[in-house]
């Protein structure tokens, strides 16, 4: 055989391969995506019909190339996925696409068991055990919008009176939601709608700015929200009530029924109006009385959307209190706004408000006075904020009938030499004084300075000095005072960071000088955060400090923190572990003026978890927007914390924040549990924006970025934390 035979027979091979490769091709976009499909295969028919076989000589240069060819066809073949491989994806073929249901169906299952020992009282120990029971399914329909039902039950036991454990005889704590979402009424309009155990909302017009926060009911009930590109309309009615139980809270009815009705409306281009009505029946119901309390908030906005950032919105107050043949009448009023100069934004506020102002169920900071400021400069090298606020409070709705004033002094500013070195700090200094008291008088400091370096070798260093000067970290126990200093080394903070299996490491050192309490102690501190991988399936995490078991400066004591292991055993069936010592507890005071109470706890408890997930059908979206050009899911989770030290990390011994509802993408929502945390299951690969609803956080604190952008890869795990500031708005 000639050697213009044998190049002949290469090329003729080598047609035929390309043809078989087209072939593949066509079928695999079919399968995506019929229309498209026949899109491709006509063009591809009039390129074929143009086409002609020429059989011509090979030159060297040609042989060279059928060399090359050669040696890469038979290289190792480079690294594939085992979870989801190639020929996996296209195992199915065009007929058996066609029998795959239209819609997307996914489910949830999980369990989980708890063992916490605590201490009630000073005498002895309360042992306690949970079982939990979480569901979760979803189906997506095209043109009825994503339907969702949600279902979760606790039962506790004990054993405070017999050695061996127990279950309590009170009834299991459960909760049922069912939700729909994106109901398009019409190509424009859209609704959202729940039934079960949900939360109140507030129209757009009304959420949360500086200063004032209308706050949020849970309840057993309904609500709908009606919306459009320059509307608002939510309404809904339930009975009000508490979410208790671990490991998941169920509801429990406490006195009343609240129902509302709220809108909003865009005037024009720059202008927003709002107006929205609560009523509560049998509110706080005393015997042989049914109190009825209607409330009221009116709220106009002025937004420039240009270079100047001005911000301006007027929200009038008013409720009223009718108990016992007695009528109570508050008012209110709240003016804010903000604007920007170059690069710095000033933002300010005025409010003045009756006492026993009430908005639905949850009592207002009333009997107030007062006005803030606040100077903020953003850039890329130097950066900085400083706030002023004073307010004047009688503080009647509290049953102590004395005036209180207070002054608040705040800042922070960061400095970045280049780009391996940079410093900065906060400092928060607040004055009380009091009438008709005996310590009239009270001054609180706390300041907080860092410097820090980046190594290639070494990672990330950061030397910090904290001060405490009568600062109460927590309401259990006295003001703290002393000082710290402390080194802080991210080992691995120049580590791939576009790896989603990142093994991280992070230690602290310190030495505390205590003196909190005429008491005077100096002892070591040292901390670990951390998480690694050992295989693809199974993660190990930490997250631990330890101190004095008798120190004050911070709001734990001993060791305190957590250290979890999850495993996958297969795809979609995951197993975890993890152990809580010491941490401390945040509530959030409902009853009052909805601020966060962290108090120290010396609870230890383990919970174990089985979850089971999967999916079926054909996806025409999934959680999150899709990112063109990506397929497949991840997950995205994370904390909700306080961030102390204003650094936007979070250390051990920063408190987790329970119960806000945190949003992807603006669309999906899910709540904080009530260490902080929260995640989001199944979420479309690709770039997405965490947001939180503010009316659920706990004033003062607030975030320092409206938006944060997370990045999820292929049965990737994002981790996002998010931290909230004082001062931050």
């Amino acid at each position: 055989m000639t050697t213009d035979s044998v190049n002949s027979s290469r090329l003729l091979s080598l047609f035929k391969s390309l043809s078989l490769s087209c072939s593949i091709s066509i079928l695999f976009v079919t399968f995506l995506h019929p229309a498209l499909a026949a899109e491709s295969v006509q063009t591809l028919e009039i390129q074929n019909s143009n086409a002609s076989v020429q059989i011509e000589s090979v030159d060297e240069s040609q042989v060279e190339q059928e060399k090359l060819k050669t040696i890469l066809e038979n290289a190792p073949p480079a690294y594939q996925d085992k979870v989801m491989s190639a020929p996996e994806l296209l195992e199915l073929t065009t007929e058996e696409a066609e029998a795959v249901p239209e819609g997307f169906q996914s489910y949830f299952v999980e369990t989980r068991a708890n063992y916490t020992d605590s201490k009630t009282n000073k005498t002895g120990l309360r042992k306690t055990g949970d079982l939990g029971l979480r569901f979760e399914y979803l189906y997506e329909t095209a043109s009825f919008g994503d339907l969702k039902i949600q279902a979760q039950t606790s039962q506790q036991a004990n054993n405070k009176q017999q050695p061996n454990l127990r279950f309590e005889e009170d009834d299991a704590d459960s909760s049922v939601t069912l939700i729909n979402n994106n109901l398009y009424l019409t190509p424009s309009i859209a609704a959202d709608s729940a039934l079960g155990d949900i939360s109140s909302e507030l129209t757009d017009a009304l959420r949360r700015n500086s200063r004032l926060s209308l706050g949020s009911d849970s309840l057993r009930g309904a609500r709908t929200r009606i919306r459009g590109e320059k509307f608002d309309l939510r309404l809904g009615s339930g009975d009000l009530g508490d979410l208790k139980g671990s490991p998941y809270s169920g509801y429990r009815q406490t006195d009343g029924r609240l129902s509302w009705l709220g809108a909003s409306h865009k005037l024009g281009k720059d202008f927003v109006f709002g107006v929205q009505v609560n009523q509560v029946d049998s509110f706080k119901n005393p015997v042989n009385d049914k109190p009825k309390l209607t409330s009221a908030a009116l709220a106009l906005s002025y937004d420039k959307d240009d270079e100047n950032d001005k911000k301006l919105r007027l929200t009038l107050l008013k409720s009223q209190k009718n108990a016992a043949e007695q009528l109570i009448d508050s008012q209110g009023a709240y003016l804010e706004g903000s604007f920007r100069v170059g690069r710095y934004t000033h933002e300010f506020g005025v409010y003045r408000t009756d006492p026993e102002l009430y908005f639905g169920d949850n009592l207002l900071n009333s009997d107030e006075l007062g006005a803030y400021w606040r100077l903020a400069r953003h850039g890329s090298q130097f950066s900085f904020s400083a706030g002023l606020s004073v307010d004047e409070n009688k503080a009647k709705e509290k049953g102590q009938n004395q005036q209180a004033k207070k002054l608040g002094v705040d800042g922070n500013v960061s400095y970045r030499i280049d780009r391996n070195h940079s410093y900065g700090g906060s400092l928060r200094l607040q004055q009380t004084r009091y009438d008709n008291a005996e310590e009239n008088d009270q001054r609180s400091i706390y300041a907080y300075a860092y410097y820090e370096l980046i190594n290639e070798n070494w990672g990330r260093s950061r030397f910090s000095t904290t001060v405490h000067r009568n600062e109460k970290i927590v309401v259990n126990d006295v003001a703290a005072t002393g000082d710290e200093l402390q080194w802080e080394q991210d080992w691995l903070a120049n580590a791939n960071k576009g790896l989603s299996a990142q093994p991280e490491l992070v230690t602290t050192l310190g030495l505390a000088h205590d003196r909190s309490a005429d008491e005077t102690q100096s002892y070591p501190t040292a901390g670990i955060t951390g998480r690694y991988w050992p295989t693809p399936d199974w993660s190990l995490s930490s997250s631990l400090r330890y101190s004095s078991s008798t120190g004050k400066l911070s709001n734990s004591q001993g060791l305190a923190g957590s250290v979890a292991s999850d495993y996958v055993i297969t795809p979609g069936l995951a197993v975890g572990l993890s152990v809580s010592l010491n941490q401390a507890k945040v509530e959030l005071d409902r009853d009052g003026i909805n601020e966060a109470q962290t108090s120290r706890s010396t609870d230890k408890s383990a919970q174990v978890y089985l979850r089971w997930e999967g999916n079926r059908g054909r996806e025409h979206s999934v959680i999150g927007k899709r990112t063109v050009g990506s397929a497949g899911t991840g997950s995205v989770v994370g904390f909700i914390f306080f961030d102390t030290n204003q650094d936007g990390q979070r250390q051990a011994d920063e408190a987790g924040v329970p119960e806000v509802e945190v949003y992807l993408d603006s669309g999906y929502s899910v709540r904080t549990d009530k260490n902080g945390y929260y995640e989001f299951m199944r979420v479309a690969t690709g770039e997405h924006a965490l947001t939180l609803n503010l009316d659920t956080v706990p004033l003062p604190w607030s975030v320092k970025e409206e938006s944060l952008s997370v990045d999820v890869s292929l049965r990737g795990q994002a981790t996002a934390n998010l931290a909230l500031t004082k001062g931050a708005d």
